[in-house]
């Protein structure tokens, strides 16, 4: 009696553990499922293998400026990955929808010292309209602090731009902002995401003058230079993606005359990582 006794004891305290397990693995679903963004780890596939249904599904959807701001969004936030979204124009263009493309990318590692970045000029091949894994680019480096790029198109006479970063949070504090450089000549129709400042140009009284209104601070302070309007967008978590659409196109055949700074603090030190000619 007195063995059952204890077996039974045994199979009711397994069935208690077991319940209780289901209920905090159920209760960590709910609370990951209440946040976008978990505060914790968060793990990112970086792939150039994209699935060609879901892209041509996307494609699909566009038929404007409008409406490729939404299909770029939804393509990275479905998968985390910007090989989709750069797949997305590839395709849009092959399809005669947009009329060019031009991406660039950088990894930054090693508590942001290390910087390898890479362009693909105004290419179609695939082997340069793709984001590699990092450990493709320095074997010896599994992990990256913070993967960050743009993708520019053309579509119905706009330049558009979609800007996106992936962050590791076990090393990157916090990401402060988007520093985004591009030819006065142009102006900007629509943008996504908070703007924290802008600096821009003027003629008055037959002369050029330069001007910032709201301010930044540290690598993330406004910037006015002589050959480029700007704006820096806020970020808030993890990872990111804006998108910019301007009035026009860029005239420039050999490079794209538009850049970025992202600012971001790693062992409590503020990093500006820039991307492209940042003056």
């Amino acid at each position: 009696m007195v063995d059952m006794s204890f077996g039974k004891l045994l199979v009711v305290g397994m069935i208690l553990v077991i319940a209780a397990g289901l209920i905090l693995s159920f209760s960590d679903i709910q609370n990951h499922g209440e946040s976008t963004q978990p505060p914790n780890h968060i793990s990112y596939t970086v792939c150039p293998s994209v699935n060609p249904a879901y892209v041509k599904e996307w494609a699909r959807e566009v038929n404007g400026p409008e409406s490729l701001r939404t299909v770029l969004i939804k393509s990275f936030n479905a998968s985390l990955d910007p090989n989709y979204p750069i797949a997305l124009v590839k395709k849009l263009v092959e399809d005669g929808k947009a009329e060019r493309v031009y991406q660039r990318y950088a990894y930054s590692f090693a508590n942001c010292s290390k910087t390898v970045s890479a362009s693909s000029g105004w290419y179609m091949e695939e082997r340069y309209l793709a984001v590699p894994p990092i450990r493709e680019i320095t074997p010896n480096t599994k992990e990256f602090d913070i993967l960050y790029g743009m993708i520019y198109t053309e579509i119905d006479g706009k330049g558009v731009v979609f800007l996106y970063y992936l962050s590791n949070p076990e090393t990157v504090e916090r990401v402060e902002g988007i520093s985004f450089f591009y030819p006065k000549n142009l102006s900007i129709a629509e943008t996504t995401g908070e703007i924290a400042w802008r600096c821009w140009h003027y003629t008055e009284n037959g002369a050029e003058i330069g001007s910032c209104e709201e301010d930044g601070k540290g690598e993330f302070a406004p910037i006015l230079t002589d050959t480029t309007d700007s704006i820096g967008i806020a970020t808030n978590g993890i990872y990111g993606y804006f998108v910019v659409v301007f009035n026009g196109t860029v005239n420039e055949q050999d490079g794209l005359p538009i850049s970025l700074k992202i600012a971001v603090v790693t062992n409590g030190k503020e990093a500006g990582l820039p991307l492209g000619g940042v003056p």
